[in-house]
């Protein structure tokens, strides 16, 4: 399959990919090659690409939607995308703690908390995901 990564920073292709796990939702969704084509509503969470050398690729997805296309194209469009290997532990549990310090703050109207909210959920997640990673770098 090919894989095309569309964000306002950034548009990536990998092709060559056996099997797509993402998270939507509905739940996770598995994308194979010939899969019916669809639209589905993508959710914070790790993606998985498999490649056919069984090389395996995970990326941080954040809001957004992917759509299976005829010929085995597949195309996500977020806000953003980060590539797990790529986060240091050290910044991500930084910025962690900085959100912290902002998320106790007073909050003035409900935008703001939403906003909060929002924004605690990415960098608990992100940090979740570099320790993830920096655990399985330790142990190979």
């Amino acid at each position: 399959m090919l894989v095309k990564l569309i964000t306002p920073q950034l548009s990536r292709e990998f092709d060559n990919v056996v099997s797509i796990v993402v998270p939507t939702t509905l739940g996770d969704l598995q994308i194979l090659p010939a899969h019916s084509t669809l639209i589905a509503e993508l959710e914070l969470g790790e993606m998985e690409l498999l490649f056919s050398d069984n090389k395996l690729q995970s990326i941080a997805i954040y809001v957004g939607f992917v759509r299976v296309l005829e010929d085995n194209i597949v195309e996500f469009i977020t806000d953003d995308i980060e590539f797990i290997e790529e986060l240091d532990l050290n910044s991500v549990q930084a910025a962690y703690e900085e959100e912290e310090k902002i998320a106790s703050e007073p909050i003035i109207d409900e935008e703001s908390y939403i906003q909060k909210v929002s924004i605690a959920n990415r960098e608990a997640f992100r940090l979740r995901m570099a320790k993830k990673h920096h655990s399985k770098k330790q142990y190979r």
